[in-house]
């Protein structure tokens, strides 16, 4: 995508504005407003800020300067780790591989027992550090978030499959619990949790799909069809019902603790059981009468 020179000298003049807002040095002030129009423009040419933009809630849709002054203020914090790790610096790679040990370990407790998880917490970090070592840090999010997507993204990719459809209980964590010292919310941190992760397998589809049907609750329904079926996010799901993300997240769990109950049961055994239910509430409304 080709910016017309307006609009490459209207980034240009915000980025000088929200960088010399901060009254750093001249030459810092230099440095940091071309590095933030650089990245701008990288962004909008990848067609980054066009995905951000569309996932943007209607009534917070964001424009190009508010994206602008997102950047800018992520190159002012995040510039001196992303230029330590771009020269190899042996503390700061370290400590990025401390924090996603920990995170991976509460990312992997979702779809693995305790043991499992601590023993592959590592192998999963410094993969990810592979992986980000690769990458182009995009200064539109908080450095954090973005490798734990990446780190989150390489976990699924090695469970999305099991010989089980219903083998992970969903965590009962909040996703308002703060996870850290640093008080991060498991929310933020997981931005996407998807607790029924397991419903992809091609051939338990079928069965997965029938059992969603049999669902009592339709906010269950539509939560299960929606993030396990379709594949939206939680949080586009929980923007198009106008409920929190933690709602979504307790429906799911329910709906997934119901399912396995279905799945476990014959059709026929709980057609029976509803019968005789029905029966027996015909009888106590004949006696009453």
């Amino acid at each position: 995508m080709t910016l017309s020179p307006t609009t490459r000298r209207a980034i240009d003049g915000w980025a000088r504005k929200f960088i010399t807002a901060d009254q750093l040095p001249a030459r810092q002030t230099e440095r940091l407003t071309r590095q933030v129009v650089r990245v701008v423009e990288t962004n909008i040419g990848s067609g980054r800020f066009a995905n951000f933009v569309r996932a943007s809630a209607p009534h917070t849709r964001v424009t190009l300067r508010g994206y602008v002054q997102r950047v800018a203020q992520s190159v002012q914090d995040e510039h001196a780790r992303i230029a330590a790790l771009a020269r190899n610096d042996e503390t700061t790679w370290r400590a990025v591989q401390i924090m996603l040990t920990g995170r991976a370990y509460r990312i992997l407790c979702h779809v693995r027992d305790a043991t499992v998880a601590h023993n592959e917490a590592a192998d999963f970090a410094n993969e990810t550090c592979r992986i980000i070592f690769a990458k182009t840090f995009p200064f539109d999010v908080a450095f954090d978030a973005w490798a734990t997507k990446i780190l989150r993204n390489a976990i699924l990719q090695t469970y999305a499959r099991s010989p089980d459809v219903l083998n992970h209980e969903p965590s009962r964590a909040s996703l308002d619990a703060p996870i850290g010292e640093d008080g991060q919310l498991l929310g933020e941190t997981v931005p996407q949790v998807d607790p029924t992760q397991p419903f992809d397998l091609v051939e338990d589809r079928a069965a997965v799909c029938e059992a969603v049907k049999r669902l009592r609750s339709a906010p269950q329904r539509r939560a299960v069809q929606a993030i396990c079926l379709e594949g939206k996010s939680v949080a586009r799901f929980a923007r198009q019902e106008g409920i929190s993300e933690q709602a979504v997240y307790n429906l799911c769990h329910r709906a997934v603790k119901k399912i396995r109950q279905i799945l476990a049961l014959p059709h026929e055994q709980e057609t029976h059981g509803k019968s005789h239910q029905s029966s027996k509430k015909s009888s106590r409304t004949q006696e009453a009468k």
